[in-house]
């Protein structure tokens, strides 16, 4: 009999970019969603910023900060993060990327393969 040794489910370590912008993605959709509405006056509503951090979120540099609402900022905040992703970070290195929509954070781990 097994007692007490139940097999705990490991969690992922890492996000791959494409988690990360299909995340950012989603997220930036419902920001324009609530910005074309017009239903709500606070601007903080539609704010979206990202970061980026070497050393586990002690010390974030800013990638992109906009307002969004229209689908130039949209697609510029996702080109920008991926720019940041690719370029500006160095393979087999581990980063923090902060990622605050409205007045929610997300924060995701990412290795450069």
């Amino acid at each position: 009999m097994n007692r007490g040794r139940h097999k705990k489910s490991k969690e992922k370590e890492f996000n791959t970019q494409t988690e990360i912008l299909g995340t950012i993605r989603k997220e930036l959709r419902i920001l324009l969603a609530i910005y074309e509405s017009q239903s709500s006056y606070n601007m903080k509503d539609y704010f979206a910023k990202a970061w980026i951090s070497s050393n586990d979120g002690r010390n974030y540099h800013s990638i992109v900060a906009w307002y969004i609402n229209g689908t130039y900022y949209f697609d510029d905040f996702i080109c920008r993060v991926k720019i940041a992703l690719d370029e500006a970070t160095i393979k087999n290195s581990i980063y923090t990327i902060k990622f605050e929509f409205g007045h929610n954070t997300k924060i995701f781990k990412y290795k450069h393969e």
